[in-house]
Formats: C-alpha cells, sequence, structure tokens
C-alpha cells in the first residue's frame, strides 16, 4: 500500500514540477515565484503555523490584478494533474488495474471458491447490478473537452514515463472555446 501512495506521490511531484517548468516558461518566473510561496505557505499553514498563515494571508490580498489569473490557473491545473495522477494510480490491492479482465476473472473465481457460494448467485448478482451514465451540469464539473483530451494524454504519459512526450504536451496551445456542460460530458464519456 506504501509503495502504492510513494508512486502516486512521486508522479504527482514530477507533474508539479513539469508545471511549474511550464509556468515558468510561459509568464516567468516572479508567477512561479509566487505560486511556489502561496504553495509553501499553505502547506505550512495546514500543518498548524499561525505566522505562516497569516503570512499566506497577507501575500494573497497583495497579489496584483495580473498576478490573480495566472496563479489562480496554476493551482486549478495542479489539481487537475494531480487528479489524474489519482485515477492512473486507482488501482488494486495487487497491483493491477480494476477494468483489467484477469482481474475480473480472479475475482470470481475467488468468489465461486468460497463456500455456499455457487456460480447460479454470481450470475443473479451480476444481472441485477444496475449501471447508469450520470451527466451533471454544475459548473464545477464541466471540463473543456481539450483539456479533457490533455488529461488523458497524461495518463498516457504516466503510463509510459516518456519526458520527451510530456514534454510535447506542455508546448502544445490550448485555443478552443469553452463546451456546453453535455458537450462536456460526452466527450468525458468517450474518454473514460
Amino acid at each position: 500500500m506504501n509503495e502504492r501512495y510513494s508512486a502516486l506521490r512521486s508522479n504527482v511531484s514530477m507533474l508539479g514540477k513539469l508545471l511549474g517548468d511550464t509556468i515558468k516558461d510561459a509568464l516567468g518566473e516572479n508567477i512561479l515565484d509566487r505560486v511556489e510561496t502561496i504553495r509553501k505557505l499553505s502547506k505550512s499553514s495546514r500543518a498548524g503555523n499561525e505566522a505562516h498563515r497569516q503570512e499566506l494571508l497577507s501575500t494573497l490580498q497583495n497579489l496584483s490584478n495580473d498576478e490573480l489569473l495566472p496563479v489562480a490557473r496554476a493551482f486549478s491545473q495542479f489539481l487537475n494533474l494531480a487528479n489524474t495522477a489519482e485515477q492512473y494510480h486507482s488501482i488494486s490491492a495487487t497491483g493491477e488495474a480494476v477494468s483489467n479482465p484477469e482481474v475480473i476473472a480472479k475475482t470470481l473465481q475467488k468468489l465461486k471458491d468460497q463456500p455456499g457460494i455457487g456460480e447460479a448467485d454470481i450470475r443473479a448478482a451480476v444481472e441485477s447490478l444496475s449501471l447508469e451514465l450520470v451527466l451533471t451540469a454544475h459548473p464545477t464539473e464541466i471540463t473543456r473537452r481539450t483539456l479533457i483530451h490533455k488529461l488523458v494524454e497524461v495518463n498516457s504519459c504516466l503510463k509510459a514515463t516518456r519526458p520527451r512526450r510530456s514534454r510535447r504536451l506542455r508546448a502544445q496551445p490550448d485555443h478552443a472555446p469553452p463546451s456546453s456542460a453535455s458537450g462536456s460530458g460526452m466527450a468525458y464519456r468517450r474518454n473514460s
């Protein structure tokens, strides 16, 4: 279990560093320094450091208008990347993807091997399952189709851990217009 979380932390750290490099290249060292200062103060503040909490509040209140949007976007993108890494690491205890057919077959076999549970019981349980796709129009759930595609590509990069591919992804501009809630939901469904 610790190995699993260690790998997750490692990937989140790597993605954070790549995002930092991207911010520095695109927006300059000043914005990256602001983001890093806020991140460090937030972490220390969460740990109970009252002086850093006050410094964090002061830092946030003193952000210039030109800094507000890039800093907010930096944290938003970091959370998107961290969520992508977490989804990539949503694996079973044996380290295999839950959707892997072999894992499902092994699980079904384990159930069949248990006393009192027969194949008919398992079949009845599976047939009684009800799976539904739910699309939400809540603003916090809407993700632009281009972002979904890029996060899917980040996930693929995590699988391959190919730094060259990651650099190419960072260099791609994001110019598509915002999608509607239903369009985002369908794009999410197609890419899940």
